[in-house]
């Protein structure tokens, strides 16, 4: 089984891509919902929900995907030390961006958290290249996108205020934003859209097909949360319904 974290539905993204892309393997996504966002909390804060997640699920797990930037960056490696199982997270496609972009002008949009993260600095410096990268903190966006759905358009609009004119690449750094791919491209007009569900997605095919000996367990994606369950499966059905077929 491969077993999938993230604050609430963000991870989502992730999820989509692995059902299509491993169809017979079983799936259980949990949506951490009642300590959501990530974004808010304290380093230590997110280390103990992982770790929680980790200690739950780690009997039936074959892998884990940590879908989520704000528990990935920085910390991937502390939560390797609690469980032999292989884990996959998710970072900023700093690296395909800094390929893309014909401007040199990249744009990253992040949790306030994340934005702050000295990881994102080292990520750019090891895999910038020339590019200029222009880090914009979203407040409140993932928030929207998980339980408010009507002020995303507000929450956006304010994080692209300082979207300069000579960006042509545009960095989705929270998998929750993925969701909402499209809302953003109209925002940002012709801007080329990085988004790393795919590319994750595909490195966790290639390492679950590498496990030599997998729990024997029924195809299908099982959800859970720590929060509200019929807002969660809600939310999911508004989203991506066709998880929940």
């Amino acid at each position: 089984m491969i077993s999938i974290l993230d604050s609430g539905v963000g991870g989502l993204s992730i999820l989509k891509e692995l059902k299509q892309k491993l169809p017979e393997a079983s799936l259980l996504y949990f949506g951490d919902t009642a300590y959501m966002p990530y974004g808010a909390l304290s380093g230590i804060e997110i280390y103990e929900r992982v770790k929680l997640f980790l200690e739950t699920f780690e009997k039936e797990t074959d892998m884990f995907v940590i879908a989520c930037n704000s528990a990935t960056v920085s910390m991937i490696d502390d939560y390797r030390e609690l469980t032999n199982k292989p884990i996959i997270g998710v970072e900023p496609g700093i690296k395909p961006a800094a390929a893309i972009s014909q401007s040199k002008h990249v744009a990253v949009l992040a949790t306030v958290r994340a934005a702050k993260n000295p990881q994102i600095p080292w990520l750019i410096k090891e895999y910038g290249g020339d590019c200029r990268f222009h880090i914009l903190p979203c407040k409140n966006l993932a928030l929207a996108i998980e339980r408010k759905p009507e002020y995303i358009e507000d929450a956006l609009e304010e994080a692209l205020v300082d979207l300069q004119p000579e960006v042509d690449t545009v960095v989705l750094g929270c998998t929750h934003y993925n969701l909402i791919k499209d809302v953003i491209q109209k925002k940002i007009g012709d801007r080329i859209i990085v988004d790393t569900s795919e590319p994750v997605a595909r490195r966790a095919v290639i390492v679950y097909n590498a496990i030599p000996h997998k729990k024997n367990q029924k195809p299908g994606i099982t959800f859970k949360c720590s929060g509200d369950n019929q807002a969660f499966l809600k939310r999911i059905k508004e989203l991506t319904p066709e998880l929940l077929a």
